[in-house]
């Protein structure tokens, strides 16, 4: 297998997806779909027959996704991603069947700038706590001076 696709979190990618093709290309099929290993596959983008026939493409990639059929006479079926997200990172299937026959490519799309690359929660609390403890400190000094002599923080 080829080295993974990197794609930016929040921009556009395209997945390459070559195939051999013909003078006819009727009838033209393409699917992409996204493999879970839980359970079925994700249809990500279908066309068949000269139509995008997108009524079962999942959710999560309704109005990000795009085929480019000027390209199908040179033999690719190349997918516009759009607005990547951090779920879009995995395997990717592109299926082709023609007259000529099938053809298919899988690739592994990986997201940099996804979730696990921003700074963890963990990261955010400590800063917090950082700069509440001498904050408050300093409330109790001004409003509770002599609790705070009493307690020997403070002489």
């Amino acid at each position: 297998m080829e080295s993974p696709i990197i794609a930016q979190l929040g921009q556009d990618v395209t997945l390459s997806c070559p195939f051999e093709c013909g003078l006819n290309l009727q009838p033209l099929n393409i699917t992409w779909k996204k493999e879970e290993a839980e359970g079925r596959d994700l249809l990500v983008h279908s066309y068949y027959n000269g139509m995008e026939t997108l009524q079962r493409q999942d959710v999560a990639y309704k109005g990000r996704t795009q085929l480019h059929p000027e390209r199908f006479p040179q033999g690719n079926a190349s997918l516009t991603l759009r607005r990547v997200r951090s779920q879009d990172e995995g395997f990717y299937i592109c299926h082709v069947k023609l007259d000529l026959g099938r053809f298919s490519v899988r690739m592994q799309v990986t997201v940099e700038g996804s979730v696990s690359d921003q700074p963890s929660l963990v990261l955010y609390c400590a800063v917090f706590f950082t700069l509440l403890i001498p904050i408050m400190f300093m409330i109790i000094k001004k409003h509770c001076p002599d609790q705070l002599r009493k307690l020997r923080f403070w002489s």
